[in-house]
């Protein structure tokens, strides 16, 4: 019950910072606070303090996430680089020998 309140209220601010995209997250922050902000009330009156920890710890956590999510869209950007070669590669090669059309499967 309470355990897991907490880790999911910290888990669902840590993984909206790291994991999502620049332009998804910031034009969902302002939705995404709102709500923080409604459940943080809601379990305020509730007397149920675990989600409220859980959502400061998340906080806490913020600088080391944010520079995590900095070394994720670096990586992936070098990733998205190596596809471009590949695809721009797949197409010169595919102009030289032509389409090949796969074996179907039936």
């Amino acid at each position: 019950g309470n355990v897991a309140l907490y880790h999911s209220n910290k888990n669902k601010i840590l993984n909206f910072v790291r994991n999502y995209p620049t332009s998804i997250l910031l034009k969902n922050l302002p939705l995404f606070l709102i709500r923080q902000v409604i459940s943080t009330v809601y379990y305020l009156f509730q007397l149920n303090f675990s989600p409220i920890a859980g959502k400061i710890k998340a906080i806490r956590l913020l600088p080391k996430y944010i520079k995590l999510r900095n070394e994720n869209l670096k990586k992936n950007m070098k990733n998205v680089k190596n596809v471009d070669r590949f695809i721009v590669h797949k197409e010169i090669m595919n102009s030289i020998i032509g389409k090949v059309k796969p074996i179907s499967q039936d």
